[in-house]
């Protein structure tokens, strides 16, 4: 009896080779997709609860090159009013550990310490990570098959964790062949369960870089579900380098 399991992998591996990308290279891609010198938007996050309730936030984000590989990225809650302030500060520098910074009216700027990092971002089911570039040396990559997905082929990525402390033990990934942005994410819990779903619900190309303007956190553990939409979203302002420092942050300008 013909192994029709053995024939698809064959075929898929076959696929794979003509591509002419290995795991590091596709991971290289996804862990840096191009956005530009720099860019802002609007954001709405959207956090329901487990029993159906709704919390709203409104948000402005807004993210710098630096050169060199340095990038900062800055979220400010500008709505509703009694959050109004509230702002987060990430810098990434090539070869440290991330900065990240956390500014809370009336208590002022206190530093979040890598080993949270994984905590949770404004409340929501997406974490600070969700939105920093990652180093691809933090993980071991492997590329499991090919997927087709709504007609766009898609590399399938488990990544393994070098941390044995941190929370996710395994992490699969969806990385869409012509642009190389992450479709769809599957974190695991160090028991090995699916802890949390992360997808890019709706992928638009604006000024010719392809911008995640819907993305889905679901944490399947707990029931709760955020979601946040960025509009307005422009590239290559010429946004000055003081916006995205520790003074700004605090002064909230």
């Amino acid at each position: 009896m013909i192994r029709w399991t053995v024939v698809l992998a064959l075929l898929w591996g076959a696929a794979l080779g003509q591509s002419g990308l290995d795991v590091q290279q596709i991971i290289a891609q996804a862990y840096s997709p191009p956005d530009g010198d720099d860019g802002e938007a609007t954001g709405q996050l959207v956090l329901t609860s487990a029993s159906g309730q709704v919390r709203s936030l409104i948000l402005q984000g807004q993210r710098r090159d630096f050169g060199g590989g340095e990038e900062r990225f800055l979220v400010r809650v500008i709505a509703p009013e009694e959050e109004s302030g509230t702002s987060f500060l990430l810098i990434q520098v090539p070869e440290r550990d991330d900065d990240r910074f956390l500014f809370l009216p009336g208590l002022g700027v206190r530093q979040i310490a890598a080993r949270d990092a994984d905590s949770s971002f404004f409340g929501s089911d997406f974490t600070y990570n969700d939105f920093a570039d990652r180093d691809p040396a933090e993980a071991t990559h492997a590329l499991l098959r090919a997927e087709v997905i709504a007609g766009i082929e898609h590399y399938v990525v488990e990544s393994i964790p070098r941390d044995p402390e941190g929370p996710t033990s395994r992490r699969l990934g969806w990385v869409r062949a012509t642009d190389f942005l992450i479709a769809r994410e599957e974190f695991y819990d160090r028991q090995g369960q699916l802890a949390r779903v992360v997808t890019a619900a709706e992928i638009q190309v604006i000024d010719g870089i392809p911008t995640a303007i819907w993305r889905v956190a679901e944490n399947v553990q707990t029931g709760t579900r955020s979601e946040i939409t960025w509009s307005d979203v422009r590239y290559n302002l010429g946004l000055p380098a003081t916006l995205f420092t520790l003074e700004s942050l605090e002064a909230g300008q």
